[in-house]
C-alpha cells in the first residue's frame, strides 16, 4: 500500500494521488470516530498504488479540524438549525474530544496504512451563502472590504463579475496574511507529508483586469509559505512537499494571477497537478513537463469524475495520455466515493504504464464547454 518508495530528484515519487473532499464531516451521522474515518475512508484504499491522500479540510475559509488559525465549523453557533450543520458541527467535536481531532486522526490513520497524508487548502470559494450560516465564514463577514465585490459594487447576475463577486481579493495584505496563517499551521502543528494549494475551487483570485498584473502577490505569498516550510522541514528533520492544483495551461494561470512557471523555477512548489480534469484530453500536460525540465518539481495529469472519465476505458485513455505527455504521476478528483474493489483494481491498471498499455482505451474529444 502505498507510493514508491524511490526518490526522483530528491523528491518521493508517488504514482497516484486522489483528492478526498471532506464528505464525511458532514454526511456521516454522529458521533463520528476515528475509527469510522479507518474503515470508510483509508482502508478502502488498501491495496491500491495511492502514495497520497489530499484530503480537503474546509472551504470559505471555514474548516472541518482542529485549527486554531482559522475558524471551525459551528464554533460560534449555540444552535443550528440545519441538520447537516449540526452532524458536521457534532462530528468535528466529537472526533476533538476522542482523540485530537479529524486531522490528528488522519494522519495516524494514513501513516499507520503507508499512505502519505496532504491537507487540501481551497484557496478561494465563489459559492453562495447566507451571512448567518455556519459556512459562511467570520473572516468574510467581518471583512466584505476584502472580496473582489465591493459592498457597494452591483453586477450583472449571471455574468462573469457577479460569479466571483464573493470571493477574496488577494491584493489585500490581510487575505494573503489570513490564508499564509492557515497553510503554515497545517505543516507547523500536524506530522502532514505536504499541503495542496487548491487554486482551482475557485480559480479567481483578483479582479479580471489586474489579476496578470498582481501575480507577483500570489508568488510572494506562495514564497512565504515555501520560506516557513523549509524552516520547519530543516529543524524537525521531515520532508514537507508543496503541491499545486492550477488551470490547464501555463498561459490561462499566468492570465489568472498563478505565475507556475516562475514557482517552478524558484523551487518553491514540488508537485503541480496540470488541470481540474475538465478537459482531460486537451490538457497540455507536456508544457508543464518542459516547463518543470532542470527542476526538481513533478508534474500530476488530473481526471476528474465528470463525463466523460466516469467510464474505465475513458479513464484509462486520459491515463495513457498523460503518462505520454510525460507526467510523474496521476491526480483523481472526486473519486472518493468509489468502492475498495475499484480504487484497488482500476487504480492500479492507470499506475502501471506497462500494464496500462495492454489494456482498452476509450479517446474521445473534449467538451470544451468546460474550459477550466
Amino acid at each position: 500500500l502505498g507510493g514508491d518508495e524511490d526518490m526522483t530528484n530528491a523528491a518521493k515519487t508517488r504514482r497516484i494521488l486522489i483528492n478526498d473532499d471532506g464528505w464525511i464531516m458532514s454526511e456521516a451521522e454522529p458521533p463520528l470516530t476515528a475509527d469510522d474515518l479507518r474503515k470508510r475512508m483509508v482502508d478502502t484504499y488498501q491495496g491500491s498504488p495511492v502514495g497520497a491522500l489530499l484530503w480537503c479540510v474546509g472551504n470559505r475559509e471555514v474548516y472541518s479540524y482542529e485549527t486554531k488559525a482559522g475558524e471551525m465549523f459551528g464554533q460560534d453557533f449555540e444552535v443550528l438549525e440545519n441538520a447537516t450543520d449540526r452532524k458536521h458541527a457534532e462530528n468535528v467535536k466529537r472526533l476533538i474530544d476522542e482523540c485530537g481531532g479529524p486531522l490528528t486522526a488522519m494522519v495516524d490513520l494514513c501513516h499507520k496504512a503507508g499512505i502519505d497524508i496532504f491537507p487540501s487548502v481551497r484557496m478561494n470559494s465563489h459559492y453562495e451563502a447566507d451571512p448567518s450560516a455556519p459556512n459562511a465564514g467570520r473572516f468574510r463577514n467581518e471583512h466584505p472590504e476584502v472580496l473582489i465585490g465591493r459592498p457597494d459594487e452591483v453586477f450583472l447576475e449571471g455574468s462573469m463579475r457577479w460569479g466571483i463577486r464573493t470571493g477574496l481579493d488577494y491584493t489585500h495584505q490581510a487575505v494573503r496574511a489570513h490564508m499564509a496563517a492557515i497553510i503554515n499551521e497545517l505543516f507547523e502543528s500536524f506530522d502532514v507529508d505536504g499541503v495542496e494549494l487548491d487554486f482551482m475551487r475557485h480559480p479567481t483570485f483578483f479582479k479580471i483586469e489586474d489579476a496578470y498584473a498582481n501575480r507577483y502577490l500570489m508568488t510572494d505569498l506562495v514564497r512565504r509559505v515555501r520560506r516557513r516550510m523549509d524552516e520547519v522541514s530543516s529543524a524537525t528533520g521531515r520532508s514537507i512537499d508543496l503541491a499545486v492544483r492550477v488551470p490547464p495551461t501555463l498561459a490561462d494561470s499566468a492570465r489568472i494571477g498563478l505565475d507556475v512557471k516562475q514557482w517552478m523555477a524558484e523551487g518553491l512548489v514540488d508537485i503541480v497537478i496540470a488541470g481540474g480534469g475538465f478537459i482531460p484530453f486537451e490538457t497540455p500536460v507536456d508544457e508543464f513537463v518542459r516547463a518543470a525540465e532542470g527542476t526538481d518539481c513533478q508534474i500530476y495529469g488530473a481526471i476528474e469524475y465528470l463525463r466523460p472519465a466516469v467510464d474505465d476505458e475513458v479513464i484509462r485513455a486520459i491515463a495513457a495520455n498523460h503518462w505520454d505527455a510525460g507526467a510523474s504521476g496521476i491526480y483523481l478528483f472526486n473519486y472518493f466515493g468509489k468502492s475498495a474493489e475499484w480504487k484497488k483494481r482500476a487504480l492500479s491498471e492507470i499506475a502501471d504504464q506497462s500494464a496500462l498499455r495492454r489494456l482498452d482505451k476509450r479517446f474521445q474529444m473534449d467538451n470544451t464547454r468546460f474550459r477550466w
